[in-house]
């Protein structure tokens, strides 16, 4: 547009030159950005023990449409922006997230998170261990015996069963009477233990409630976040469009233009961040309740490659490698 305008000699060198500025430094920033989604694709491909490559072709996506349906007459003159928000907005390739969200949350599904079970299984076992330290308090008593052949045979061969079996029995009985007082500390401490893992537990359940609390709200306030840029980025665009027009038709300066296309790139950052951000809280919502046991519910825990790997080395794995699949609550 600048350089159409200088070369009719409507505009001086300085608006062509304010333009180029803002081209080049506009695709100065794509270097860094194109380096980011690289190692962002490949941490992805490592958490899906995958290569990069096969990653790509996921994610994969053509903008050319999205492009010409954004840009009115882009070899002409007069340049336009689409003010249909279903061309300039719904340019993504990051998964829509669209809950019907309420902070109604059934209790039940924060027992699926790992931490939770660690914690409560942790309390079991400190539980169990004051059963077993008590005991101790008690006499017990066993059983043993025992059979042989009393042999007479000067070779002494155990396998002549002709010499006289012998065999004894009797009872074990012990008691740790004289050590009372040190099994009773070994009680209080193993109280305690089971105290603090039980301390443990509850502060476990209550950092649970606050994930689930954080990203609900989360999501609530970002989406409404998201709707008022939205907004926002209309008007730019709108705004963009009329300083355009009165650029091209000598009523304002470029400096006018300047400054709307950038509020315009500006509030397009902004709009894709917090998209952005509206994904990421629903998979700390998910995450926060324990999501993904039920991708692994009733399914094998081996792949059919893995054993077939596992057959192939020559160890007997004997009835592991049969059909065993994951159960959860």
């Amino acid at each position: 547009m600048t350089e159409i305008q200088f070369n009719s000699g409507n505009v001086s060198e300085l608006d062509m030159q304010q333009a180029r500025t803002q081209l080049y430094t506009t695709r100065a920033k794509l270097p860094s950005i194109e380096l980011s989604k690289l190692k962002y694709l490949n941490a992805i491909a490592l958490l899906l023990g995958t290569t990069e490559d096969k990653m790509q072709k996921l994610l994969d996506d053509d903008f050319k449409d999205v492009v010409n349906n954004y840009i009115k007459n882009p070899s002409q003159m007069d340049i336009e922006l689409s003010e249909n928000t279903k061309n300039t907005l719904g340019v993504s390739i990051i998964p829509e997230a669209d809950f019907n969200i309420t902070k109604d949350i059934d209790i039940s599904l924060l027992k699926q998170r790992p931490d939770i079970k660690v914690a409560e299984y942790k309390a079991r076992i400190e539980s169990a261990k004051i059963g077993s330290t008590k005991a101790l308090l008690y006499p017990s008593f066993v059983l043993i015996g025992n059979i042989g052949i009393n042999a007479t045979d000067a070779s002494g061969s155990w396998t002549k069963f002709s010499d006289a079996p012998t065999i004894s029995a009797g009872p074990s009985f012990s008691w740790n009477i004289f050590q009372y007082e040190r099994i009773k500390n070994k009680i209080r401490l193993q109280d305690a233990i089971f105290e603090e893992s039980m301390l443990n537990y509850n502060k476990t359940v209550l950092k649970a409630l606050n994930d689930v609390s954080n990203a609900i709200n989360g999501y609530i306030y970002t989406k409404k976040q998201l709707q008022e840029n939205q907004k926002a980025l209309k008007a730019t665009i709108r705004a963009f469009n009329l300083s355009a027009k009165q650029y091209n038709d000598g009523l304002v300066s470029y400096q006018r233009l300047l400054s709307t296309v950038e509020k315009l790139t500006a509030t397009h950052d902004i709009y894709a961040q917090i998209k952005a951000l509206v994904a990421v809280d629903a998979v700390l919502l998910y995450k926060s309740l324990g999501g993904g046991w039920q991708y692994s519910n009733n399914k094998e825990y081996l792949s059919k490659e893995m054993k077939t790997n596992l057959k192939s080395s020559n160890i007997d794995w004997g009835e592991y490698l049969k059909d065993a699949k994951l159960k959860t609550n």
